[in-house]
């Protein structure tokens, strides 16, 4: 069983004391303040902590950090009766088909009232909680009323699942304001927009469904105040969507400029960083700027400002076939002037635009060395360099994020290389000395101790954290030290994590490294460390090692294609190494140890990848260079 909490004492016993008959309680807690995490401990769970990811990714992480592979997902205000408990026991004595859901009766309360179990069959087969991790996942698409996706068929389940919230009637009208602007940021994006007429029927129709069709009816002066605040809730959420069509007078807009960037997500890489940073730049400077996500998930969403409108394609698999086809209704909505495309490796928006038969030029950012990320996966490389040479040419501008990078594209689309621009990639941000003053949550980074060797990247192959911690049992060997990891999970790679926790102990490592999940902000983390240490096998850019120069770290990295070299001008300001090997890397970390190279020389080079100087750059590129900063 799996719950994410936070400040959840006051219900957590209750939920986990009707769910304790489970092999495993898992209690994945996100900060919380109160004593939420000592009384899950107390119950006999396994607490474990990690910074909010966002509704389905959270869940999706704590299912993957279970120890078994059938899940039942229970928010920390739900209550498993002992029908529904009776039956899932007698459910997985049996044999099951792991691609399949089992669908709950789930029941609220309104001001300790038990609401009736009105709603549309439709939507009571979303309540998906008990599912098989590797079949099924949370949509991380929806931003809220997330949803299980299942391979399979679904199936319900004997017992209700009890929802008591005891909110207070303050509290539930601030939930729905809450939900009620995320709603309608999500409505936006799918091209939806709401009139002045439906800002005042749609909630009028709203109360008199929910009073008649769904039960309230049944409750008397309950179910009245309860049907109202449905429809409250309904009158926030298109009001709310009329707003985001009606600016303030005096917001900054270039007429007839509309500019997008495309993502397939937002998940924590340096290459979603980049991008991201460009569009929030493009934004300062008074663009309409849309940042058009196949998927709106990942964590670096919540960095997203309000500057920039997120457009959530939700695509569905086939992934590549679904995001082209919903670019190009994007596209031809909206007709951006230009579409800045990232991460699209098989150039879906020179297809999407073909379909649309948009006006929109498409410039492509190539974040990554793609001919060692094709040797990399399994399958399908002739298939991808084909596609590159076809449709990479297609697009009105290609820009490199470092030179390396730039000859292999050259090499493998045929485009001639003096005309693929390098620009590198927006790693110092304007308020870098602000972000460097938060204090890292971790006491390995306070005070006296040790010192501490940090990591930085996806816990994916790419990253080569297994040459990393070789080479930190030589450092450790040779004198005391720590090694702390930063990074997030993806789930295409979901067996690397168990590989490194397993090599972690077969290095007799557990006492010295710390792996405490994705950050959002590493620059404090960065300024504390002793050295900050690269491993990767391949880079399109290697973002993190401009930004570790930028708060004076030194550097030990990898002569990876492609980015450490350059950013480190050929190793005047960090240590370079063979790809893999673990015993020149640690003899590069022990002498970095002992003699430091000067923080300012170091935080002198990062000048050279300020964000907004790069924005500018990235403006002369598309074609809007009128809009560089004075």
């Amino acid at each position: 069983m799996i719950v994410c909490t936070l400040d959840e004492e006051a219900v957590i016993e209750r939920c986990l004391a009707s769910v304790a008959w489970a092999d495993e309680l898992l209690v994945l807690d996100s900060g919380s303040t109160d004593a939420t995490k000592e009384r899950a401990a107390a119950t006999g769970a396994r607490v474990v902590e990690q910074e909010w990811l966002g509704f389905s990714a959270q869940k999706n992480h704590a299912a993957s950090l279970a120890s078994h592979d059938w899940v039942l997902s229970v928010d920390a205000d739900e209550v498993v009766t002992p029908q529904l408990a009776a039956s899932i026991r007698k459910l997985l004595s049996g044999r099951l088909d792991p691609r399949d859901g089992y669908v709950v009766d789930r029941r609220g309360d309104f001001l300790g009232v038990l609401l009736p179990n009105g709603a549309r069959r439709a939507k009571r087969r979303r309540f998906v909680r008990l599912y098989n991790r590797r079949h099924s996942a949370w949509n991380e698409s929806m931003a809220v009323h997330e949803e299980v996706r299942c391979e399979g068929r679904r199936h319900r389940l004997d017992g209700l699942l009890l929802h008591w919230n005891d909110f207070s009637l303050d509290e539930l009208i601030g939930l729905f304001n809450r939900y009620a602007t995320i709603e309608a940021a999500e409505l936006h994006a799918a091209g939806r927009r709401a009139s002045t007429a439906s800002v005042v029927y749609r909630p009028v129709l709203r109360f008199f469904w929910h009073f008649l069709a769904t039960g309230d009816v049944r409750l008397g002066g309950h179910g009245v105040v309860h049907s109202g605040l449905k429809a409250t809730a309904d009158y926030m959420r298109y009001a709310k969507l009329w707003e985001l069509d009606h600016p303030p007078p005096g917001t900054p807009r270039v007429p007839g400029s509309r500019c997008a960037f495309f993502l397939p997500n937002l998940d924590g890489g340096g290459a979603e960083l980049a991008v991201l940073r460009l569009a929030e730049g493009f934004a300062r400077r008074g663009l309409a700027t849309d940042l058009v996500l196949g998927n709106a998930s990942g964590a670096h969403l919540p960095r997203v400002s309000d500057r920039v409108r997120i457009v959530d394609l939700r695509a569905r698999s086939p992934f590549v076939v679904s995001k082209t086809l919903a670019l190009a209704r994007y596209l031809r909505r909206e007709q951006p002037v230009v579409l800045v495309a990232g991460l699209d490796i098989v150039s879906a928006a020179t297809v999407a635009r073909a379909l649309s038969h948009a006006p929109t030029r498409i410039v492509m950012t190539v974040q990554t060395h793609l001919s060692r990320q094709f040797a990399d996966k399994a399958g399908g490389a002739r298939a991808r360099r084909a596609l590159v040479r076809a449709l990479y040419r297609r697009a009105d501008g290609l820009v490199a994020a470092s030179s390396g990078t730039a000859d292999d594209l050259a090499r493998l689309s045929g485009v001639a290389r003096q005309r693929i621009p390098v620009i590198y990639n927006p790693a110092v941000p304007e308020d870098l000395d602000a972000l460097v003053e938060d204090a890292p949550d971790h006491p390995w980074l306070e005070g006296d101790g040790p010192p501490v060797i940090l990591g930085i990247g996806r816990i994916v192959r790419q990253k080569d954290f297994p040459t990393l911690l070789r080479a930190f049992a030589e450092v450790r060997r040779r004198r005391p030290a720590r090694l702390i990891i930063l990074g997030d999970r993806d789930a295409r790679e979901a067996e690397v994590p168990q590989e490194i926790e397993l090599l972690i102990d077969q290095l007799g490592l557990r006492e010295d490294v710390s792996l405490p999940g994705f950050v959002d902000n590493p620059y404090p983390w960065l300024a504390r460390a002793s050295v900050f240490a690269f491993s990767s096998a391949y880079e399109g850019f290697g973002i993190v090692v401009a930004e570790a120069l930028a708060t004076g770290t030194p550097v030990v990295a990898t002569d990876c294609e492609s980015g450490p070299r350059e950013i480190l001008a050929d190793g005047r300001f960090g240590e370079l190494v063979p790809v893999g090997d673990h015993a020149a890397l640690a003899e590069a970390i022990l002498r970095t140890l002992e003699r430091s190279p000067d923080a300012a020389l170091l935080r002198g080079r990062a000048e050279a990848f300020r964000v907004e100087p790069i924005v500018d750059q990235y403006l002369d590129a598309v074609g809007l260079a009128g809009l560089r900063a004075a």
